[in-house]
């Protein structure tokens, strides 16, 4: 639909219907408000009358709803509907002649008459200070942050003023363009409603949050204070006191008291300054035990009342608290576990041993999380983290409480085994191992199929859409491998329990009854051919010396160089081809960052020249006559009159070791889809504006996506290659920050500001012009967040603040874009220098600062 403007050609938009909003709403008042009354008035204003139910401290307030607001804009002649079918220029107009028509024309008589009754009921028709705050009805707290309310507003007239002012206010140009960059916000644009309270002159005010965001604690709440209005504390305009309540200990366990030099105080005409706080008071606490306890016990009748988390906004006055704004937030997420609990993969599965990279870990992660989950179902386990894997200094790592949860479910079913008679174990065991033998296999023969079909296409050839078609195939494929090894390890441990405890009953009339852990070993398949091919591979180098001596002395790069221009190396090079071409090579990793033995040897050279240096052999001809031997004396021992029994335990003991075999052989499974997915990268790269192929590998899969289907002009390209080289410049020095030499820093020590870890340049940021220097990537330091900043968050990796504390605006800004955060760092622009190398920690508060010179001489640390 079209709107538009009465007696002119500008296109804007009608009011909603009488069904939507009820007639005759021009004021509500908080204490009738109910949630159906959130198009009308907005949601800061429901929360307030929320709390008001709640018993909550929050003075008598009326709402001017956004009814009222399109009244006045019918009376001027406009009516908007469907705003974003308006471009931003005709909106900007639009905004330009609303702003005149408020301060020109009356407002319409019914909305002044309703308006001027509640006035006068709220007042009692006596002086009395009014303060007016916008509500929008929509969750946008940072939106709502930058509609400043008006404070200290006395007698009917400056109130009409004020109020036009609000209602005027929403179309400055600033306000404007932020809402067109956020596509919530352009809805509707005659949604502002206004709610009106008296003002009271505060001796103390400040935030409180009934969670710790430096943890993501549930058991902590964290107040921020200091004195005069509360100015300073929500928009960062100094650092503000800090304390740490235990919420069920009722005690504060840390608090810092800030030196507050200057507090915030109003005006002669009516609006905010900065004055100098009384010597006696600076370094003295602007909340003492009492007030906290007060404090929190409202917070918890408000966090009871929500039954989720809460943001409260506050003013401490002689008469005691009131509560000015109120925020319900998202719930917290399940318990949070510290980055140093996670557990290393790498421990369990050798090919997670490299650092992954932003393609392969976009491309893997949702692969593994999937997997976990139907193996989960699969063995009736619940209750998995989420998520369950995640990247600590770019190693896969799991949630600790993973392997507990796989550990207790098998567990539960050995148990049950054991309290079984030894004929139904036997039944029940092979039932199991039968079932997810077939399972399993069948997962496998479907991966095979689907790399089978890959390696024979030739990605060069192909579009963008058939290569995104392939690469969605491809993962299709993986999650299949993933789903059948990760089940296949889970019985591959468990059988070899339960077929040992299957066994161990029938030799319990021996002394020194045998080990049966050599039932599971040397067994025939992939990993046993790829063994005795290294074996013979590295008796042929010891038999050629001219190869000998190139194992012994070269590192394996310079190895690699000297026998692609050796005489004997050519030849080498092919036959070890050829002969890992049938079986595959164990030793690979899973990110396509790193060329993997099909595409150059260098795993298998390395392999080869420590088993040269160390005398190792891969291959050890015992055990398959031990295991056989060992075979033939359980069945002996069994006794040939229990057929039966002979039977099944041949049955059990094939099915066990296939999946012990089939877990051996996990990793050359893995080596099959690694080089398919690094030579559709390398196809899919030449759609892209990169400096080189292999840039493609610093990008996830969300981006490379949207790169293929968005235009691409200049700044975006160069904004594209900013982001990669942050990338490699973070992966280098956190490679170098991650060796055992010992760099020397600077550390300092601020307040958490939001939970999380990173690593990054610095970039000083004083004033607006600055923002032009900030690169992808870099962390952003500046004494005092402007608002109007905001989309530089898009780029920053970090943010560090001097002024403000974990709930100022800066902190919250940090927190929705997800951000780690320090702030309340003293003089953080005068320490730090851009292009310092920053390890910041969001959730503790420290940052460890690095001369970048020291890290640059590290070689760049890519595969």
């Amino acid at each position: 639909m079209i709107g538009y403007l009465k007696g002119s050609s500008i296109n804007v938009a009608r009011n909603p219907s009488a069904d939507e909003i009820s007639k005759g709403s021009n004021v509500i008042w908080l204490s009738d408000a109910t949630p159906h009354d959130l198009p009308l008035i907005g949601l800061k204003a429901l929360n307030l009358g929320i709390a008001q139910r709640l018993k909550l401290p929050i003075p008598p307030a009326f709402c001017i709803t956004t009814q009222a607001y399109r009244r006045c804009l019918e009376s001027f002649g406009i009516s908007l509907e469907e705003p974003h079918n308006l471009g931003f220029q005709e909106t900007l107009q639009m905004g330009r002649l609303i702003q005149h028509s408020f301060f020109k024309y009356p407002l319409p008589v019914d909305v002044l008459s309703d308006i001027r009754n509640a006035h006068r009921q709220l007042t009692q028709q006596q002086e009395m200070a009014l303060v007016l705050r916008p509500s929008v009805p929509y969750a946008s707290p940072l939106f709502s942050r930058r509609l400043r309310p008006l404070l200290n507003i006395r007698g009917m007239i400056e109130f009409e003023k004020a109020l036009k002012v609000c209602w005027a206010y929403i179309w400055l140009d600033e306000v404007v363009a932020y809402r067109f960059s956020q596509p919530q916000l352009i809805k509707r644009l005659d949604d502002l409603a206004i709610v009106v309270q008296p003002f009271v002159k505060p001796r103390a005010s400040g935030s409180l949050i009934s969670f710790n965001p430096g943890n993501n604690s549930d058991q902590e709440m964290v107040v921020e204070s200091a004195w005069g209005l509360n100015e300073a504390v929500s928009r960062g305009l100094l650092v503000p006191d800090q304390f740490v309540w235990q919420r069920f200990l009722k005690k504060v366990s840390r608090q810092q008291i800030a030196t507050k030099t200057t507090f915030f105080e109003l005006a002669e005409d009516g609006s905010v300054k900065q004055s100098a706080l009384d010597a006696r008071l600076q370094k003295h606490p602007s909340l003492n035990e009492a007030d906290l306890q007060a404090l929190s016990d409202l917070a918890e009748k408000a966090v009871a009342g929500y039954q989720r988390p809460v943001s409260l906004e506050w003013i401490k006055t002689e008469k005691g608290f009131q509560f000015i704004q109120v925020h319900a937030l998202p719930p917290l997420p399940a318990a949070v576990v510290q980055e140093s609990e996670w557990e290393r993969l790498d421990t369990l599965a050798p090919y997670f041993q490299q650092p992954f990279s932003p393609l392969g870990w976009s491309f893997l992660h949702p692969l593994l999380e999937q997997a976990l989950q139907a193996v989960a179902e699969y063995l009736g386990i619940t209750g998995l983290p989420s998520p369950a894997f995640r990247l600590v200094n770019y190693m896969v790592h799991w949630h600790p409480s993973v392997p507990k949860l796989f550990q207790q479910a098998l567990a539960a079913f050995q148990t049950h085994q054991q309290e079984m008679p030894a004929w139904r174990s036997q039944i029940e065991v092979l039932k199991t191992l039968f079932k997810a033998q077939g399972y399993w296999q069948g997962l496998y023969q479907d991966y095979l199929a689907a790399i089978s079909a890959f390696w024979a296409q030739d990605p060069a050839t192909g579009e963008p859409e058939t290569l995104l078609e392939a690469l969605s195939h491809l993962s299709d494929a993986v999650a299949l491998f993933l789903e059948a090894a990760l089940l296949v390890r889970c019985l591959s441990d468990s059988s070899q329990n339960l077929i040992s405890g299957l066994i161990q009953p029938y030799f319990q009339a021996q002394e020194n009854p045998p080990v049966f852990d050599i039932l599971f070993k040397g067994l025939p398949g992939r990993k046993a051919q790829a063994d005795q091919i290294m074996d013979q591979t590295v008796e042929k180098i010891r038999s050629e010396p001219r190869l000998l001596s190139l194992f012994k002395l070269q590192t394996t790069s310079a190895l690699w160089e000297q026998l692609q221009t050796q005489e004997v190396g050519p030849g080498f090079l092919a036959a070890l081809k050829d002969d890992f071409g049938a079986s595959g090579y164990f030793r690979t990793g899973l990110d396509p960052l790193y060329p993997s033995w099909v595409d150059a040897p260098h795993p298998i050279l390395q392999e080869l020249q420590q088993a040269i240096q160390h005398q190792r052999v891969f291959w050890d001809d015992r055990i398959p006559v031990q295991r056989e031997e060992l075979t033939q004396q359980i069945f002996q021992t069994v006794g040939p009159w229990r057929l039966p029994d002979i039977v099944l335990l041949r049955v059990i003991l094939h099915l066990g070791q296939a999946c012990v075999q089939t877990a051996d052989e996990e990793a050359f499974y893995c080596s099959m889809f690694v080089p398919v997915l690094r030579r559709m990268m390398g196809a899919i790269s030449r759609f892209l504006p990169l400096e080189s192929k292999a840039d493609i590998f610093y990008l996830e899969l969300t981006e490379i996506r949207h790169l293929l289907q968005a235009p691409m002009n200049a700044f975006k390209i160069k904004e594209l290659k900013e982001l990669i080289q942050a990338r490699k410049y973070e992966r280098k020095i956190g490679n170098r920050l991650g060796g055992k030499q010992k760099l020397e820093s600077v550390e300092l020590q601020g307040l958490p500001g939001n939970a999380g870890q990173y690593l990054g340049k610095a970039r000083i940021v004083l004033r607006s012009d600055d923002l032009k220097e900030l690169r992808q990537g870099e962390i952003l330091v500046t004494d005092y967040f402007e608002p109007a900043w905001e989309l530089a968050l898009t780029k920053a990796g970090g943010l560090v603040l001097e002024l403000g504390g974990a709930l100022s605006h800066g902190a919250e800004l940090a927190r929705q874009y997800k951000l780690p955060a320090v702030v309340g760092l003293a003089q953080a622009t005068q320490q730090l220098k851009n292009g310092y190398v920053l390890r910041l920690d969001g959730g503790t508060g420290q940052i460890s600062a690095y001369q970048a010179t020291a890290l640059e001489k590290q070689e760049e640390f890519v595969g």
